[in-house]
């Protein structure tokens, strides 16, 4: 376990829900944003064949897509449920909002994101990036492995802290 692991094992789930949606939703939904303005556009970017650049731009609208629908859904259902039910010890009854179903469908979600990402990752060669001059195209690649991080620290947050926990506030697991 790392220093930063064991600094989130002190956060409250509440406090959970705050990062989360204060620092990845925000800054993801800004790199997205940003790329989408900039990078896509760059020269280099341009130049690749036609097919790989229009597939690129047609997932990337997907995946911005999905991550604002779950962003939603987690600020306005997931996050506020969690607040208002989890903050005694009452987990008997757990809401329908934070069941298992739910869950797996969220994490189902990342799956799907991760996957839109790694294929506009693969038609636009940025991995082929990793030994250049080019200060644009540094500053491309830059941008998406920034966007890349934070999407996986994001998950990695609630699949590894948030999600188990709320698994754990069950009295019986049959309820999956």
């Amino acid at each position: 376990m790392t220093p930063a692991d064991e600094a989130l094992q002190e956060y409250s789930t509440e406090e959970l829900c705050t990062l989360i949606a204060n620092r990845y939703h925000s800054s993801i939904t800004q790199a997205c944003n940003f790329l989408q303005e900039h990078v896509l556009h760059n020269t280099y970017i341009l130049s690749l064949p036609d097919t790989n650049v229009e597939l690129a731009h047609v997932l990337f609208i997907k995946m911005q897509d999905e991550l604002k629908h779950l962003f939603l859904k987690e600020s306005g259902i997931l996050f506020p449920c969690i607040r208002k039910h989890f903050s005694g010890s009452d987990a008997c009854n757990a809401p329908r909002c934070t069941k298992y179903s739910v869950i797996t469908t969220i994490t189902e979600q990342h799956l799907q994101i991760l996957s839109l990402f790694n294929r506009i990752k693969r038609l636009l060669l940025i991995d082929d990036m990793l030994y250049i001059s080019n200060v644009s195209l540094k500053a491309c690649r830059d941008h998406f492995m920034a966007l890349e991080t934070d999407m996986r620290q994001w998950m990695y947050i609630e699949q590894t802290l948030l999600f188990p926990w709320l698994q754990s506030m069950y009295c019986i697991t049959a309820l999956k």
